[in-house]
């Protein structure tokens, strides 16, 4: 029973420093966790995410997918990976755990956006689009999703919907 008050507390204190936004502080902790607790999902995602808040995103990418193994239908999970996926460059990747996401019903705005910047980078403009104006309702005015719009809306040879957009934020 000892040793469970102990990663108890080490969890505590972990968490304490995550919600400070004190990955650095966190880190060392949430190894110690790991390394007791290496089939916890909560624990080897809070480690990868840790890593990835700290820039070592190859590093995040092992205990991410680790996690989604653990626990394959956590959004918040998949989420992350899709993220990770996409900033390394495997779009095709990220693209399919953003679908798999969109099937669990998961809708946050920045799964959203992630979505619509895979899908734009993919080149799949018409579904980028839709995505992106589904973030245009919660920021109508935010001038990164009316250029995204009006770019795919070009690349789609939507010319004067396009010029809208643009002229949204001049």
């Amino acid at each position: 029973m000892p040793r469970q008050n102990n990663l108890e507390r080490l969890w505590q204190k972990a968490n304490s420093y995550l919600q400070a936004d004190n990955q650095r502080k966190a880190l060392p902790l949430l190894k110690k966790l790991y390394k007791a607790m290496p089939d916890d999902a909560a624990v080897v995602y809070n480690f990868g995410a840790c890593l990835y808040e700290l820039g070592k995103v190859g590093e995040a990418l092992k205990y991410i997918e680790q996690a989604c193994a653990i626990n394959p239908n956590e959004n918040l999970f998949l989420s992350l990976l899709a993220r990770i996926y996409y900033s390394i460059g495997e779009i095709v990747k990220s693209i399919e755990i953003y679908d798999r996401l969109s099937t669990l019903g998961f809708n946050d705005p920045g799964f959203i956006r992630g979505y619509a910047d895979a899908l734009f980078v993919y080149e799949d403009f018409q579904k980028a689009t839709n995505l992106y104006k589904l973030s245009e309702i919660e920021e109508p005015n935010n001038i990164y999703l009316l250029n995204r719009i009006g770019d795919c809306l070009v690349s789609n040879g939507n010319f004067s919907e396009a010029i809208e957009y643009f002229n949204k934020f001049v």
